[in-house]
């Protein structure tokens, strides 16, 4: 048999561990050379309200208002039932504490001019090297306090 013979097991050994060897040294540790996507998700819920007329009174319009933006990367958008959520993916060069703040005038704005069974919006942010942060309408009261 083969794995009688001294050489075959042992160059059988060195084969398997050139190929480790070769595939550790294409692995990359630590943070990787593609761009960090900072992506933020707006969120309104109108209880008792189907799908489709969330898509036409919500999701529709608030994404087109939202599209005006600069430094947009991707919009996707999701209708459910009670729920409308939009989803944005910047650009990596987009400053986004910036942009945030022109997206959450967009989206009061937009908000004030739904009917009052709409609750109020929340807006998502998160990105590949950082956790994500929820800004709940008591935080978006704070921070607009703070300008």
């Amino acid at each position: 048999m083969w794995y009688n013979r001294r050489v075959a097991p042992i160059a059988l050994f060195l084969v398997v561990l050139l190929l480790v060897f070769i595939g550790l040294n294409r692995i990359t540790f630590g943070s990787s050379s593609e761009k960090r996507f900072i992506q933020y998700s707006v969120i309104l819920r109108h209880y008792g309200v189907a799908p489709e007329e969330i898509e036409r009174t919500i999701t529709i319009p608030l994404e087109d208002a939202v599209s005006i933006l600069g430094g947009i990367n991707e919009i996707s958008s999701v209708s459910e039932i009670n729920k409308s959520r939009i989803n944005i993916k910047l650009n990596p060069s987009t400053d986004h504490k910036s942009f945030f703040l022109y997206l959450r005038d967009i989206v009061e704005t937009f908000y004030r001019q739904l009917p009052d069974t709409v609750q109020r919006p929340e807006i998502f942010s998160s990105s590949l090297d950082r956790k994500s942060t929820r800004l709940n309408p008591v935080t978006l009261i704070y921070l607009v306090c703070r300008l």
